[in-house]
């Protein structure tokens, strides 16, 4: 139930509605906390500003958000057409980055909304950055990006558009695609293709991944890096093959990531 819209409200009477650990601190509260206790609360300040327990007059714990409307299970192969896009400027390219355009709007990693500023890239060796690319080929330690590695590996791109943001159903929609291969094997065999979207809706955000190809040898690292740890929730290295679709969601402030083989968004 909410907590009283007047009168004292205790530490005690925020964990209750929120949930909580002990001891109890108000930073556990923030909108953008990890973990979210108050996302989607109206009112409640994000890390960096000033928090008081007198914002929390009247306020209740957000309802579960609704069933999924929008993930289906089943595979759904990449779209490598590229009609309406635009390359990144990394045809050709190895150890290298690039932006994947302009996003316009909030998408969030782990408390930090890098959409808005269209500071995501992809770089080279199959992994999408957040806050600055890397010419990072070796194994992909937690600590060199915040990112998401999608079979990180010795690779090189052939090429890679980007399309403009759209929208579809209340949900903003950013869309790339990339062609990779074993840096060692150079233009020909052992191709990834794959086509990503970035999506963000009203209740959760989505990574969703469709595999137009995989004739990779090696499988490469899969895995999702806050800049210090790995959180390690994909299944399978690759997780899906050729024809195949993979759902990483999260919460509206970039945490509690889950990953989803078999599933695509439905968008």
């Amino acid at each position: 139930m909410p907590i009283v819209a007047s009168g004292p409200v205790s530490f005690s009477d925020i964990q209750t509605e929120f949930g909580g650990g002990n001891p109890i601190g108000i930073n556990e509260y923030y909108q953008n906390a990890n973990p979210s206790y108050t996302s989607g609360v109206t009112g409640i300040p994000n890390i960096g500003s000033a928090i008081s327990i007198n914002m929390f007059y009247g306020k209740s714990k957000s309802a579960p958000p609704p069933s999924v409307n929008y993930m289906l299970s089943g595979n759904v192969g990449g779209n490598m057409n590229e009609s309406g896009g635009s390359r990144m400027g990394l045809d050709g390219q190895d150890d290298n980055f690039a932006g994947i355009g302009t996003v316009g709007f909030p998408f969030f990693w782990f408390g930090v909304d890098y959409g808005s500023s269209n500071n995501i890239q992809w770089t080279t060796n199959n992994v999408m950055t957040f806050g600055g690319g890397s010419a990072q080929f070796s194994a992909w330690g937690p600590n060199v990006r915040p990112g998401v590695l999608m079979g990180q590996y010795d690779r090189r791109t052939t090429y890679s558009t980007q399309f403009p943001p759209s929208s579809s159903n209340n949900h903003s929609i950013k869309r790339f695609i990339v062609v990779q291969h074993n840096f060692y094997y150079g233009s020909g065999g052992y191709e990834i293709q794959m086509e990503i979207r970035l999506i963000r809706g009203p209740d959760y955000q989505y990574i969703e991944i469709r595999m137009a190809n995989w004739t990779a040898a090696n499988g490469g690292i899969w895995n999702i890096s806050n800049g210090s740890s790995f959180y390690n929730p994909f299944s399978g290295a690759p997780p899906v093959g050729t024809g195949g679709s993979v759902v990483l969601r999260g919460d509206l402030n970039g945490y509690n990531w889950q990953a989803f083989n078999g599933n695509y968004i439905n968008l």
